[in-house]
């Protein structure tokens, strides 16, 4: 009989439990080792030699700190979420309590309805030309960003100290962390917290800034009262320029 279906093990009967005097036979033996073998083999092994054909119940208030895969690929799944060392780890206790971790190298995902990756981080803004970017000279580059799925937040804060006189083309705010979505097309918007020291063209009265398809850079433009937006020139620069501002766009 081995286990009964509710934890207990139960010897083999008749023959069990042994009278004393009585004569051993061998098919009370083999019964009673037989069920014994058949218990053994229906444990869980701490080794790793057997695997588990049902879900294992636990008592109401056990709980672990965490939960760690050592040697599987796969990593551990409960209820749809798979838990591995190099994955996604949930912390119920300890100094990472209610925290996921995401894999340091996204593992992207088609599905729309799929979030694949969350990180912050630091990047460096800087100021160059389209054509020739130049090397400026800063008093602030300050970046940071936020990056869930496939949008990155950004905020930037670059304010210059020297104007590199070779910088020519349209004006960039360069150095995003990560390269735009492909559209096609200059796209989305950015809050431009404030502009400082760019010299604008007669008619026009407002800095603002561009996504560039498929790169780490913004295109700085300006606009006024009836005329259409176009790009802003390096000429526009000052020696002491300054950029403030926060954005979303797509990977």
């Amino acid at each position: 009989m081995a286990f009964n279906g509710s934890g207990t093990f139960a010897l083999y009967n008749p023959g069990n439990p042994v009278v004393t005097g009585t004569t051993i036979s061998s098919t009370w033996a083999n019964n009673t080792l037989s069920d014994i073998a058949t218990g053994l083999s229906t444990c869980v092994t701490k080794d790793g030699q057997t695997t588990a054909t049902q879900r294992v119940p636990f008592a109401a208030g056990i709980s672990t700190n965490s939960i760690t895969e050592q040697t599987a690929a796969a990593g551990v799944t409960i209820d749809g979420v798979v838990l591995k060392d190099t994955g996604v780890n949930i912390a119920a206790a300890g100094a990472n309590s209610g925290q996921i971790v995401f894999p340091a190298t996204a593992n992207p995902s088609s599905n729309a309805n799929t979030l694949d990756d969350y990180e912050e981080g630091t990047w460096t803004p800087t100021v160059a030309g389209s054509s020739t970017p130049g090397t400026q000279t800063y008093t602030l580059q300050i970046g940071l960003y936020t990056k869930i799925g496939r949008q990155v937040f950004v905020e930037c804060r670059v304010l210059m100290s020297a104007k590199d006189g070779t910088t020519a083309g349209n004006i960039l705010i360069a150095g995003l962390p990560f390269a735009s979505a492909t559209t096609g097309q200059e796209t989305g918007g950015v809050g431009l917290g404030f502009s400082s020291n760019i010299n604008l063209s007669a008619g026009y009265t407002q800095v603002g800034l561009t996504k560039i398809s498929a790169s780490t850079t913004f295109q700085v433009v300006e606009s006024g009262d009836n005329v259409p937006a176009q790009a802003v020139v390096a000429a526009a620069l000052a020696a002491d320029s300054d950029f403030s501002f926060s954005a979303t766009y797509s990977i």
